[in-house]
C-alpha cells in the first residue's frame, strides 16, 4: 500500500493535531482492512499492485478540511445493512440510500468487521472517530470516493492555524492578511493589461482575459486610484466557483506567516474572513477568504443576477420563499438544496445550528429543514432557540433525521418541530411538508 500526503505545508495549532492523530490512525487502518484488495484481486480489477490511500490537508474558508480517500472497494452497504438490521437500526423493510447507509458506520459500536484484529482497530468502530471530531467543533462525512473506493471527510473550525499570508494595503492606513495558499497565482505591477470600460474591469495575461474587480470594492472602500494607474497595482488570481478571477490590489507591503485565529463561537461569522491575526507592531489584521468574497460579491450583483432570470419569468426571485438547511453533511445540504431550487425555493444552507443562528439575521428564512444530530448546536437545540425567540418563534421547523425511534420524535415535539419526517424520505413527501407549513403560516 501506498500512502499519499498533500498539503504537508499547511501547519496546525499543536494542541488540534494531537488529538487528530488516533483518528486518522483509525482511518488508515480502515482503508487497509475494509477497502484495500490483495494483490491479486487488484490485477483482476486492472488496478495497479500497491493500493493507495490519500491524506489531503487543506484550508477552507475559517476550516481545515482533512480527506482520507482509497482506491479500493468502496463501501459494503449490503455488509452494512445486514448489520444495521441485526443491531435493530433498521427494520427488514427498510430501504435507506447510500448516504444513509454510509453514515450509520457512526452509530456508536457499528463495526462491519467479521473478526478483530490489530489492523482493524481490536473493534473499535469509526463512532471514535466521530466523537473525537465532534468533540473538536467539527464535523464528518464519509462516502464513496471518485476513485472508486471510500472517502472520509473531517472538517474542524481554525482555532489557531499558521499560515502563510500577504499583506495587502488599502487606502492610505487600511492592512488586511491574505493566506496565499488561497491564490492561483500573485502577479506584479507591469504583468498582464488591465482594462477599464465603464465599471468593468478586464485582466488579459498572455491569451487569456479575466473578469478582474478591486480589494477596494470587494471590502466596501473607495478605489483611490484612476484608470491610468491600474497597471501600477498588483494582482492576485483567485479560483471561485464561477471560475478564476482576477482581484486588483492597491499595494503588497510584505508576506509572513501568520497565526491565524477564528472570530469565536459565539461571533456571529462574517462572510469573507477567515480569522484576524496580530502583527508584530501589535496592530490587528483581518484575514480575507478571497473566493468567498468573490461568491458573495457575484450573487449581490443585480446585473449578474438578471443575467441568471429569465425575462419571462412572471414571479420576481424576491417572491420565492426561501428555505435555510441545516445539516453537517455536505451531500445532504447538496441534495436538498437541489431539491428546494427544484421546486421553486431559494435555499441557503448550514453546517450545523449555530451557523444557522448566526444566519438568520442576514438571511430570513421562511421555513427551517433541520437534521437531528450535529456539532456545536443539534436541531432540538436549534429549534429550542427559535421557540424562545420573540423575533423568530413562529418559523416553522421541519426535521429531517435517520433516527426513527418514537422517544426522538416525542423530544422534536417538545422543542416544538413541526413535522418530523425519517430517512429514506421521497421528494414529494418533503416537498410536501414544507407546502403545508408555509400555507398553515400565511
Amino acid at each position: 500500500m501506498e500512502l499519499n500526503i498533500l498539503g504537508q505545508d499547511l501547519l496546525l495549532d499543536g494542541d488540534v493535531l494531537n488529538k487528530l492523530a488516533d483518528p486518522l490512525m483509525h482511518m488508515l487502518r480502515n482503508a487497509v482492512d475494509h477497502s484495500i484488495e490483495s494483490s491479486e484481486l487488484r490485477f483482476d480489477r486492472g488496478k495497479g499492485e500497491s493500493g493507495q490511500v490519500t491524506l489531503n490537508f487543506r484550508q477552507e474558508g475559517n476550516s481545515i478540511v482533512v480527506d482520507c480517500s482509497d482506491d479500493g472497494n468502496g463501501l459494503d452497504y449490503e455488509r452494512i445493512r445486514e448489520v444495521a438490521i441485526s443491531k435493530r437500526l433498521l427494520s427488514e423493510h427498510d430501504r435507506p440510500d447510500n448516504q444513509s447507509l454510509a453514515q450509520m458506520i457512526l452509530q456508536s459500536g457499528f463495526s462491519t468487521s467479521q473478526k478483530v484484529t490489530q489492523v482493524s482497530g481490536r473493534g473499535v468502530g469509526m463512532d471514535v472517530v466521530h466523537n473525537t471530531i465532534q468533540s473538536l467543533n467539527g464535523a464528518m462525512d464519509i462516502g464513496d470516493a471518485k476513485e472508486g473506493g471510500t472517502r472520509v471527510t473531517l472538517r474542524l473550525p481554525i482555532t489557531l492555524l499558521t499560515s502563510h499570508c500577504l499583506l495587502a494595503g488599502v487606502g492610505d492606513d487600511k492592512i488586511f492578511a491574505i493566506p496565499t495558499i488561497s491564490l492561483t497565482q500573485i502577479l506584479s505591477p507591469g504583468t498582464g493589461t488591465l482594462t477599464r470600460v465603464g465599471d468593468a474591469i478586464s485582466y488579459q495575461l498572455a491569451q487569456d482575459i479575466f473578469t478582474a474587480t478591486s480589494l477596494n470594492r470587494l471590502i466596501g472602500v473607495p478605489e483611490n486610484f484612476e484608470t491610468k494607474d491600474l497597471n501600477n497595482c498588483s494582482v492576485l488570481l483567485v479560483q471561485t466557483t464561477e471560475g478564476v478571477t482576477a482581484v486588483i490590489v492597491e499595494r503588497v507591503i510584505t508576506s509572513y506567516d501568520l497565526v491565524v485565529k477564528n472570530m469565536g463561537a459565539y461571533i456571529k461569522s462574517i462572510s469573507g474572513i477567515a480569522g484576524v491575526s496580530m502583527l508584530g507592531d501589535g496592530t490587528v489584521v483581518s484575514v480575507l477568504d478571497l473566493a468567498a468574497l468573490l461568491d458573495s460579491s457575484s450573487q449581490a450583483d443585480p446585473v449578474a443576477s438578471s443575467r441568471a432570470t429569465r425575462v419571462d419569468d412572471a414571479r420576481p426571485q424576491a417572491a420565492l420563499p426561501k428555505v435555510l438547511i441545516v445539516d453537517d453533511s455536505l451531500s445532504v445540504r447538496n441534495s436538498l438544496s437541489q431539491l428546494m431550487k427544484d421546486g421553486g425555493y431559494r435555499t441557503v444552507t448550514a453546517r450545523d445550528g449555530l451557523e444557522a443562528v448566526n444566519l438568520l439575521e442576514s438571511e430570513v428564512p421562511d421555513i427551517v429543514l433541520t437534521d437531528l444530530e450535529m456539532p456545536r448546536m443539534n436541531g432540538l437545540d436549534l429549534t429550542s432557540f427559535i421557540r424562545k425567540s420573540e423575533q423568530w418563534s413562529p418559523l416553522p421547523v421541519v426535521m429531517i433525521t435517520s433516527r426513527t425511534m418514537a422517544k426522538h420524535r416525542q423530544q422534536a415535539e417538545m422543542a416544538g418541530v413541526n413535522r418530523y419526517i425519517t430517512k429514506p424520505f421521497t421528494e414529494d413527501e418533503v416537498l410536501a411538508s414544507i407546502d403545508e407549513q408555509l400555507t398553515a403560516l400565511s
